[in-house]
């Protein structure tokens, strides 16, 4: 899912920051959620997507 992540958000032109801004997350969190460091909630996948502009469910599988 990290992977999902950052090519979304590298699409979007968005820096780890401004995507933490836009989903009302801490830019750790992005970057954690990015690098696989830790699990991440179903609610802060629908945040990241939500702040990506993007349906939740693109996060969840390859295109």
């Amino acid at each position: 899912m990290g992977r999902r992540i950052r090519t979304h958000r590298l699409a979007a032109k968005l820096s780890q920051v401004q995507l933490a801004d836009r989903a009302g997350l801490d830019h750790r969190t992005i970057s954690r959620a990015e690098n696989g460091v830790h699990a991440i909630s179903i609610d802060v996948v629908y945040r990241i997507a939500q702040g990506l502009r993007v349906a939740t469910w693109r996060l969840f599988r390859d295109e």
